[in-house]
């Protein structure tokens, strides 16, 4: 799903940001060959995409009766602290409830959202898979060592933390 709003930061000898429009996309025009990352971020929305199926989920997840998906753990660990517990189900609740304004891992990242590379595969490009941990947090990213051509299809899958069906729809 297409999401809007997001800033898209440049990274590289000539910084950059700009934000992906309604249907997602984002563009940088005349970057000069280097080393370039691409590291998207997003703020607002997260409580929108959060209900009470993901906070199901969530608990189903802490006890072993489902399994998630690499990325559904990442996005369902919403303490950033390497697992599912009942604890991220309670914290999904009080977003809901708007007793929480963002989620831990949200803070920690500053971004209310998980950004998984899903890029077009080009030469000299690399993947950084999200790593949202208590004490710091490593974006999901696109990085270009050397950018040598013009460079289009770098996408992103993306899900609010806590939208753990990513269900979510603009």
């Amino acid at each position: 799903m297409p999401v809007g709003g997001a800033n898209v930061d440049l990274v590289g000898p000539q910084p950059a940001s700009t934000q992906t429009d309604g249907l997602g996309a984002y563009q940088f025009v005349g970057l000069s060959a280097g080393t370039w990352s691409i590291v998207p971020s997003k703020t607002g929305d997260a409580s929108q995409s959060i209900t009470t199926t993901d906070v199901q989920t969530a608990l189903e997840a802490s006890v072993g009766i489902q399994t998630l998906s690499p990325e559904q753990a990442l996005t369902c660990d919403v303490t950033a602290n390497g697992s599912v517990t009942a604890y991220d189900g309670g914290l999904m609740l009080q977003l809901i409830d708007q007793a929480l304004s963002t989620l831990p891992a949200g803070q920690q990242c500053n971004s209310d959202w998980i950004f998984f590379p899903a890029p077009t595969p080009v030469a000299g490009g690399s993947l950084i898979q999200p790593a949202p941990a208590p004490d710091s947090c490593e974006a999901g990213a696109i990085t270009f060592a050397p950018l040598t051509q013009s460079v289009e299809g770098q996408n992103f899958s993306a899900a609010a933390f806590g939208d753990c069906d990513f269900d979510w729809m603009p």
